[in-house]
């Protein structure tokens, strides 16, 4: 959508025609990029970290409770709860139709690093 934008005035070759085109599609082009900029300069990423943050503490407390309820509960070394279970299937295998947030990096390495320690 932004490539044909931006692109117009090269099929078109006059400023007056290029901009006839950007008013009769209402400037969307340098409302979505302006839009953008001011979202994320104006503190939008720090709002998106700390909603995904939110996001992974509620898996980890979620999956924390899982645990709890079937006896066992296995943490990794910075004391998050997380599971280590792993199904065969083509998709994850789940009780509910709740959706599932992806555990962050660092726990599916400290993972990887215990699950290779104890091949060694």
């Amino acid at each position: 959508m932004i490539m044909n934008y931006a692109a117009a005035p090269f099929m078109l070759l006059t400023v007056e025609d290029s901009l006839e085109c950007f008013s009769r599609v209402a400037w969307y082009g340098y409302t979505i990029v302006g839009g953008s900029l001011f979202f994320f300069y104006a503190g939008g990423t720090r709002a998106l970290k700390k909603a995904q943050a939110k996001r992974v503490k509620n898996y980890q407390d979620k999956v924390a409770e899982e645990k709890e309820r079937e006896g066992g509960r296995e943490e990794s070394v910075n004391g998050t709860a997380y599971e280590t279970e792993v199904g065969s299937g083509t998709a994850t295998p789940s009780s509910s139709d709740e959706t599932h947030v992806v555990p962050p990096f660092e726990l599916v390495a400290e993972e990887l690093e215990r699950r290779h320690e104890k091949t060694l």
